[in-house]
């Protein structure tokens, strides 16, 4: 099986994460089946960070609503930091999120 291209992965936009219960919430069109990427744009300690999962494991999350549209609650336990855009797939280019290596 050939390793997933980074650039061709989706890519997906979040301002922040929903602190009360520590959730990304990812609007469901906007999630494709396969390799997804999670980038931050408003939370200023995870601005530059990029995150990895699959459009399997965000569908098997509850759905939510921000107000607006219908998301996936998705627990930031489940993202996956991306160390080496080169490696995405393989686990020792991948943290999970609660690593202490991410600074909140």
């Amino acid at each position: 099986m050939e390793k997933p291209n980074y650039d061709s992965m989706h890519h997906i936009q979040i301002w922040q994460p929903r602190y009360k219960d520590n959730v990304c919430l990812i609007a469901t069109y906007n999630v494709m089946p396969g390799d997804n990427i999670v980038y931050f744009t408003k939370a200023k300690h995870l601005e530059g960070k990029e995150f990895y999962i699959t459009g399997k494991d965000i569908t098997s999350c509850p759905l939510d609503s921000n107000g607006k549209v219908p998301c996936y609650a998705v627990p930031m336990s489940k993202l996956q930091l991306v160390k080496d855009k080169n490696d995405v797939q393989q686990e020792d280019y991948v943290t999970n999120y609660n690593n202490d290596e991410i600074e909140r």
